[in-house]
């Protein structure tokens, strides 16, 4: 059974590209890294910086291939495993990208940012591991979304306690 609403038009036409843009916003952000540590530019690094929280904010609409049989019931666990907890946690890494996007620039807000969207982030993936952990059917399908969610939130834990 698919929790969430028919996604509209738009998202139906982005998602298949999602993956592609984010690995060119890494190649990216890698190249920006680079040009950063020898005082070069930094440019690149924070349009790829903005290119990955737009990314990881339409990751958040994309619907997730759950099978669907219909003598199957699921309840609010499966709710919260598919449809909840991956969503915020697509979410907040958007909000940690944009906050350690601020947090560079030196501008107002960057702490709450990152503070917002890692406790966030920390939650999330807390109780995905915790559905992953007493057996919720399908949750192999939100794992991806752990694997941009703890470095960012380890990302963010040290940025904001530095």
């Amino acid at each position: 059974m698919n929790f969430q609403p028919t996604p509209n038009r738009l998202i139906t036409r982005i998602t298949p590209y999602l993956p592609i843009a984010e690995k060119i916003c890494l190649m990216g952000l890698a190249i920006g890294i680079v040009l950063s540590l020898a005082n070069l530019d930094s440019l690149v690094l924070e349009a790829s910086l903005v290119c990955l929280a737009v990314t990881f904010f339409f990751h958040g609409y994309k619907p997730i291939d759950v099978p669907e049989t219909e003598r199957e019931k699921f309840g609010f666990l499966e709710l919260l495993g598919y449809s909840i907890a991956p969503n915020i946690s697509w979410v907040a890494c958007a909000v940690s990208a944009i906050g350690i996007l601020f947090t560079m620039q030196n501008s107002e807000g960057a702490k709450q940012m990152l503070f917002i969207g890692g406790t966030t982030l920390g939650i999330a993936s807390l109780i995905i591991i915790f559905l992953t952990a007493i057996g919720v059917k399908y949750m192999s399908a939100v794992i991806p979304v752990l694997y941009r969610a703890i470095p960012l939130l380890v990302l963010d834990l040290y940025l904001l306690f530095k």
